[in-house]
């Protein structure tokens, strides 16, 4: 608990300044008006006549406002963590149900929630002649996923793009990966980049 600041009565000539006044009045005083423990710590007002101490925050913080009271944390919009993986060689993907795209894997670490995106570009295309339709999306820890993407193919190595974005996702490590699943088409072929970057809410 911060020391209180004493405010300091009038003295007159004759009067004893006791070991007790001193210590109250110039030492309680100096400690209530010096709460820093660590360099870079800041005072502010706790009270009207009482002042805290905020720690120093870590490299890329900043200082906010709740309810008044001063905090660090990173401000809103600053990315918080990112990472990329590519794929360079395309194997013959045939899943009928929701499956984890090998390769398409990346660890963020999360200081606060934030939203991730994601964004995938490379090839897809059918093993043959005929069309084929994949469904892909970008999923948190095995148990969030986005909104599919539904893409057509009519033949092999065609471009292929996609966004994703997820919100509210705690602080810590999460796991993001892309995932696929064959709509119509005996297979297809698959291979590109994966981007995954986390904002702070």
């Amino acid at each position: 608990m911060p020391a209180s600041y004493n405010a300091v009565p009038s003295v007159a000539t004759g009067d004893w300044i006791t070991a007790g006044w001193v210590n109250t009045y110039i030492g309680g005083n100096m400690s209530a008006l010096f709460p820093y423990t660590t360099q870079g710590d800041i005072a502010y007002a706790n009270t009207s006549s009482e002042l805290a101490r905020l720690a120093a925050g870590a490299n890329g913080e900043s200082i906010v406002y709740a309810s008044g009271v001063p905090t660090t944390r990173k401000p809103k919009g600053v990315w918080d963590d990112w990472g990329t993986v590519e794929r360079t060689s395309a194997a013959k993907l045939t899943n009928t149900s929701w499956a984890d795209l090998s390769s398409f894997s990346i660890t963020l670490t999360l200081t606060r929630t934030c939203t991730i995106h994601g964004a995938y570009a490379g090839t897809m295309g059918a093993d043959s002649a005929g069309s084929m339709v994949n469904k892909i999306r970008m999923n948190i820890d095995g148990n969030t996923p986005t909104t599919e993407v539904v893409m057509s193919f009519g033949g092999v190595n065609t471009p292929a793009a996609a966004r994703f974005s997820i919100a509210g996702i705690a602080a810590g490590s999460r796991v993001v990966k892309l995932q696929n699943q064959l709509a119509a088409g005996s297979g297809m072929y698959v291979s590109g980049i994966l981007d995954a970057w986390a904002v702070v809410e």
